[in-house]
């Protein structure tokens, strides 16, 4: 069977998306859109503080879940427990070694990325996505140091773009070959182009 595709959000959609779910509601259960459920899930998972310590138990997080359909309003019709276990079945959050407490976890992103790159554009090559972003620099010599920065952040994290180096301009590509795509690397080493690109 074949993985399915990253889906890919944008905050501004993430954030339209679940303005709309909150006014117009999607009936029980779950939103039947996998852009949808994981904009939920994503807001949800946030009851969880990244470094919660003690981690929530599971009636601290079905408490909280249900105050946070409360507050939302009546449109939404889904309850709690629905809501915790596709929390933990699509990988937002994950139990501790005793299964008692909740936490925040990543295991979604093989799944859904949710990204705020707006100076990269996706562009698809020989059937594979690429984030793409061309880089303006001073002359040759900016543009080849600055190819050196991000050629040495992505040998230390073993994860590699192609880089193109011209006169004034330097044109990054991520994507990760044995996905045929994107992959969650590719995101975090965009954001890392970025912090190298404003520190030149």
């Amino acid at each position: 069977m074949a993985a399915a595709a990253l889906v890919l959000i944008d905050r501004a959609t993430a954030e339209s998306r679940l303005a709309a779910m909150l006014r117009n509601g999607f009936g029980a259960g779950l939103p039947k859109k996998r852009v949808d459920r994981y904009v939920l899930l994503a807001a949800l998972a946030r009851l969880v503080a990244e470094d919660e310590s003690p981690a929530p138990g599971e009636r601290d997080l079905t408490d909280r879940l249900k105050a946070w359909l409360a507050a939302d309003g009546a449109r939404l019709s889904t309850d709690a427990a629905t809501l915790r276990r596709a929390l933990i079945d699509e990988g937002f959050l994950e139990r501790d070694g005793r299964g008692t407490a909740y936490r925040r976890s990543r295991a979604f992103e093989r799944f859904v990325r949710f990204v705020d790159l707006p100076a990269w554009t996706v562009e698809i090559v020989a059937g594979e996505a690429q984030l793409v972003r061309v880089l303006e620099c001073a002359n040759f010599a900016a543009a080849l140091a600055l190819a050196d920065r991000i050629g040495a952040a992505a040998e230390a994290a073993d994860h590699h773009p192609s880089l193109l180096v011209e006169w004034g301009r330097l044109t990054v590509r991520w994507w990760t070959h044995d996905l045929g795509g994107l992959g969650p690397k590719d995101f975090t080493m965009a954001e890392r182009t970025d912090r190298l690109a404003a520190e030149a």
